[in-house]
């Protein structure tokens, strides 16, 4: 990050990253793949490395979600062309496009296979079902419920209307970034943000949800 940044934070990162790439591998049966020749996106820098660094995840077949395969967003750069990096690397995509095996890769395309983010998510959602938990979605956050100096809740804005979730241990909020939101962006990015690659759902929900309560 060049100096910008918490470095007691940098630290913390790395030293409890390998515990949570083991916790995950675990709960959800998979080996991560260690790309020894994948390069930091800038190794020249100080500390930068040419390859070692970066871990991806196993193609993942979503037809083990059954009806819910519609849950599952699709990356709609390269959904269509489901391969690792790995394999990427092997066949030497970024420098030749053209030399891939793209027969195979449309029958995996086909077949319901997917890679990267979605692979990974899919296979949190498949832990995530297997559970009895439906994510509900299409609701945005609208506001903490408070009661007793206590999150107790929270009210969310979905089709059918306003609907007011009462929470019996406690309220996650895990809404990711904000960059979809024109008024957030202009408040905190030191840059205007004119194509976001992520989610069109990343709006900033938790960050409003929170900022109408003093003791935030």
């Amino acid at each position: 990050s060049q100096g910008r940044g918490d470095e007691a934070l940098h630290r913390v990162y790395a030293s409890e990253l390998p515990r949570v790439i083991q916790f995950v591998e675990d709960a959800l049966g998979f080996a991560f793949e260690p790309l020894l020749d994948y390069p930091d996106y800038q190794p020249e820098l100080p500390g930068g490395r040419a390859g070692g660094r970066s871990l991806d995840n196993p193609l993942y077949d979503t037809t083990r979600l059954g009806e819910d395969r519609p849950l599952l967003r699709r990356n709609l750069v390269n959904g269509g062309a489901p391969i690792t990096i790995g394999e990427a690397m092997r066949w030497r995509v970024f420098s030749n496009p053209f030399g891939l095996p793209y027969k195979e890769v449309a029958a995996r395309a086909k077949a319901g296979i997917v890679h990267g983010g979605a692979a990974l998510v899919g296979r949190f959602l498949e832990a995530l079902l297997a559970q009895g938990l439906r994510p509900r979605t299409r609701h945005a956050a609208e506001r903490l419920v408070v009661e007793d100096g206590r999150v107790v809740g929270l009210v969310a804005s979905t089709p059918e209307g306003r609907v007011l979730f009462r929470a019996t241990k406690g309220v996650v909020l895990a809404c990711g970034g904000f960059e979809w939101n024109a008024s957030l962006r202009a408040r905190f990015l030191p840059i205007e943000l004119t194509h976001p690659l992520s989610p069109p759902h990343n709006t900033g929900d938790e960050m409003i949800a929170m900022s109408r309560f003093p003791f935030v």
